[in-house]
């Protein structure tokens, strides 16, 4: 009687005679195709695809194969005396934002995060975005099941081998000041871990100052950069709070804004 063991034909296969019925009789058996690498030239090693992979038992079965290689693998001792050597999952992460230069000020940008396994295993893996604090989640346009919460948009679950996930979803530029707008995205699966990166700067726009007039004295900006009448003109991030001050000298009185500020209250605070 043989037990755990996969023979193609069954009875028949296992001595030749019909009237045996050691494969019938015995435990955990399987009548299929193997899927030997090369039987004809006497390589009975296994491919991934095999049904003799997982199937076997690991009550009494060596702890090595006929190569030396440990076995179990993976959970169960394979049937035959080759232990099929899976190779780990290969997940990735890509990241990718558009626009990525010169966003304007309440621009709406879209993430795309592609999660991709080339390997022939599955793997589970938790998938992380926090998005940075200058922008608002906005909506799907493929997400997989994936949450945001908090502006922090998550997903766990299994990725089949051979497969790729694409999430994209639209967030809107808030606020902020610098260059550039940069966040990362992590992953985490049973055998590795990684993260990738996105960033787009943002618009600039050029404020002028000027002073009209027959008095004297200067305007001045907060962040630092205009002082009017030397330097006039500076680059500013969209969305950026400037504080404009104008500054009388002596026997000059400051009367008002006007150009695209407007009214008499000093300081005049432009975005």
């Amino acid at each position: 009687m043989i037990d755990y063991s996969i023979v193609q034909g069954g009875d028949a296969g296992s001595g030749g005679n019909s009237g045996l019925t050691a494969f019938s009789d015995g435990t955990g058996n399987l009548d299929a195709d193997p899927l030997f690498i090369d039987a004809a030239n006497d390589d009975l090693n296994i491919p991934w695809g095999s049904p003799a992979i997982n199937t076997g038992t690991n009550d009494g079965a060596p702890d090595a194969d006929i190569r030396g290689l440990p076995r179990p693998a993976m959970l169960v001792t394979d049937m035959g005396a080759y232990e099929y050597q899976p190779l780990p999952p290969a997940v990735s992460l890509a990241k990718q934002v558009t626009p990525t230069l010169n966003a304007p000020y309440g621009a709406v940008v879209t993430y795309t995060l592609i999660l991709s396994n080339t390997s022939v295993h599955s793997d589970t893996v938790r998938l992380t975005d926090t998005l940075p604090a200058q922008v608002g989640f906005g909506a799907w346009a493929e997400s997989h099941g994936a949450t945001v919460l908090n502006n922090e948009v998550q997903w766990l679950g299994v990725i089949t081998e051979s497969t790729t996930l694409t999430f994209t979803f639209t967030a809107t530029y808030t606020y902020g000041i610098g260059l550039p707008i940069t966040n990362t995205a992590t992953f985490s699966g049973s055998v590795q871990a990684g993260s990738a990166e996105a960033s787009f700067t943002l618009q600039r726009y050029t404020l002028q100052a000027d002073t009209t007039g027959t008095g004297v004295g200067s305007v001045t900006s907060e962040p630092a950069g205009i002082d009017c009448g030397v330097a006039c003109s500076l680059d500013f991030d969209g969305g950026q709070p400037v504080t404009l001050t104008a500054t009388p000298l002596i026997s000059s009185t400051f009367i008002g804004w006007s150009g695209d500020a407007s009214g008499s209250a000093n300081p005049c605070w432009s975005r």
